[in-house]
């Protein structure tokens, strides 16, 4: 990995992967803000485009009447401000 400009470059593609699978962590506490400067507007790039992060896994945020006081639903999931909660995985394209 090289620092350039606050922007990484890889010397694989699987090592620019796995970084970008670590950026979009694992679903539970949203993409780790302090590594996104490691990809570039959420993209994995090598010259071109290669791969995307898109969701899956996606739940629709419940209706109020499900939410309790601290805007959590009946499993512990807060939603807060968000309309619906997902996970992510790298695509190619």
């Amino acid at each position: 990995m090289t620092d350039i400009n606050g922007r990484y470059e890889y010397d694989t593609l699987e090592l620019a992967l796995e970084a970008a699978n670590d950026t979009i962590g694992d679903g539970d506490e949203g993409w780790k803000e302090d590594h996104l400067n490691e990809i570039t507007v959420g993209l994995v790039t090598s010259d071109k485009v290669t791969h995307i992060p898109q969701p899956f896994n996606i739940q629709e945020k419940p209706s109020d009447d499900k939410l309790d006081e601290d805007e959590c639903n009946e499993e512990g999931t807060y939603w807060g401000e968000w309309d619906y909660i997902c996970e992510y995985k790298m695509e190619k394209i």
